[in-house]
């Protein structure tokens, strides 16, 4: 028989859904990092950027229309987002960190009592932002490796010796990203700021084109982190069989990014009703880590699958 038929047939969404979930019950120990982190974020201390939000406020308020604003609106959002962000969050960078619940969230009251620490210096927040990015991305690395490890379980010597050339290959699909966002970005806000002469609402579809671009682009690199943790591949190549997989299952990877960011939402969702600032919080803490884990392991068994089904001299190295 040829290759086509004797494939098995594609492993189902559900399928590959119940397989995450069992592994993740079986083995509560890939929960340890989230749970930390989150625990850190809700009761640690905390860097507030207030007195770099109160200057850019009212530099805004000080420029001319249309690069500054009065809009009221506009105004309060700001002064409402130095409120609640916390630098310390960036230790969850997006795409490749570790799912936490607690990620730039205001919290009305905690069990114990926080210290706020103020940062009013830029030079200052530049540096923490890229220093924690970088150990978030790290961090973020390291605790889906672990995963790979967890479906896969190759031995622990053999986990140790292949990590220290993932993470830096992890960190070159960081700035894959990063510079494709810098690309996008700069001509971006040289339009933005050209047709906001014309008409705000202009720029402002102007910022959010770019910003679907961005996203369509980044759903291509869905898989690379597998490709690089499993598959034991360098970035450019994960990144271009990552591209392969997502164009032809489209639809199952938007299935995936839906789950993910919507259970994601549900639980934060839950939360904020359920709130009291008490102990009780380590339950969504609890359920937030255990659902988005448990997602990212059936990503794994998908990504095994699908991977497997390339042509056999393209293949990534499933290890």
């Amino acid at each position: 028989m040829s290759e086509t038929t004797d494939r098995p047939p594609m492993l189902p969404l559900s399928t590959a859904l119940q397989a995450g979930f069992e592994l993740t019950t079986r083995k509560m120990w890939l929960l340890i990092m989230p749970l930390l982190l989150d625990g850190f974020l809700w009761l640690g201390p905390r860097l507030s950027v207030q007195p770099l939000l109160n200057w850019a406020i009212q530099q805004l308020q000080n420029t001319a229309p249309p690069a500054g604003t009065n809009n009221p609106a506009t105004i309060e959002v700001l002064q409402e987002f130095g409120g609640i962000y916390n630098l310390f969050a960036q230790l969850s960078p997006r795409f490749i960190g570790i799912p936490v619940l607690f990620k730039s969230m205001e919290f009305s009251s905690t069990p114990l009592s926080t210290r706020v620490i103020e940062i009013d210096s830029w030079g200052i927040f530049i540096l923490l932002y890229a220093l924690f990015s970088v150990i978030g991305l790290l961090a973020g690395a390291f605790y889906f490796a672990q995963v790979a490890q967890a479906v896969h379980r190759p031995g622990l010597g053999t986990f140790w010796r292949r990590l220290p050339l993932r993470l830096l290959h992890v960190l070159g699909i960081a700035l894959l990203l990063l510079g494709m966002s810098a690309i996008l970005a700069l001509p971006t806000m040289l339009v933005a700021v050209l047709t906001a002469i014309v008409s705000v609402w202009l720029a402002q579809f102007v910022v959010a084109a770019a910003m679907v671009l961005f996203i369509t682009a980044s759903v291509f690199l869905f898989f690379s982190l597998h490709g690089i943790l499993y598959g034991d591949q360098p970035f450019w190549r994960a990144a271009y069989d990552s591209l392969r997989i997502v164009r032809e299952n489209t639809h199952l990877t938007l299935w995936l990014i839906v789950l993910i960011v919507g259970l994601s939402f549900l639980l934060d969702t839950v939360w904020r009703i359920v709130e009291n600032g008490g102990w009780f919080t380590i339950v969504p803490i609890f359920a937030h880590a255990f659902v988005q884990t448990s997602l990212y392991v059936s990503t794994v068994y998908l990504y095994i699958d699908r991977a497997s089904r390339l042509p056999v001299s393209q293949r990534p190295i499933l290890t």
